[in-house]
């Protein structure tokens, strides 16, 4: 039987142990098999992560505050000083907004322009009538390699939620509180 759990999100680099009660939190993870963790997603990214040699997942929101905060960092980190090692890790990033639909002004661009590691603004960035088209892929793949090194094992589903009707965008409907769901369990 699978349990659901999820978190009270709320734009942070907060990560906690999975638990039976409602945590505020961006991160959560669990060694419990069948414990699913709940994402919830309207842009931002749900990125699923599952480390092979402790047998240990962790569902993690991240839209550009979780980038900005380095959530992803953090929580490899986490996993590292309790048992994980580099080569272990599998990710799996599910539907969020993608570059062509990411304008931000120039203080959000300021802001992840100190969340990447060497790249280039061209390379993360176009500008475009005063407006910053942010790739948070693109720095997000930067923030994991920064960790584990060059070749992390990664799967983007690169479906642009603001374009696509069949998935939920607090861009395309600012008032709306449909949510995308993405969930990760272990099998005993």
């Amino acid at each position: 039987k699978i349990i659901f759990r999820y978190i009270q999100q709320s734009h942070s680099d907060i990560i906690v142990e999975s638990s039976k009660t409602l945590q505020q939190a961006d991160a959560h993870y669990t060694s419990t098999p069948y414990e699913a963790l709940l994402i919830k997603t309207a842009d931002c990214m749900p990125i699923m992560l599952y480390c092979n040699e402790t047998k240990r997942i962790a569902a993690i929101h991240a839209g550009w505050r979780g980038i900005e905060n380095k959530i992803i960092e953090k929580t490899l980190y986490r996993f590292m000083t309790t048992g994980s090692a580099k080569k272990d890790f599998r990710f799996w990033v599910g539907p969020h907004i993608s570059q062509q639909s990411f304008d931000v002004d120039q203080d959000v661009y300021m802001r992840l322009c100190k969340s990447h590691y060497g790249l280039k603004p061209k390379e993360f960035a176009i500008i475009k009538n005063e407006k910053y088209f942010i790739d948070l892929k693109i720095i997000l793949k930067t923030q994991i390699q920064q960790v584990l090194g060059s070749s992390p094992n990664i799967v983007f589903y690169d479906m642009d939620t603001k374009t696509d009707n069949n998935y939920y965008s607090h861009r395309r409907a600012p008032d709306s509180k449909e949510r995308n769901l993405s969930f990760i369990y272990l099998l005993k």
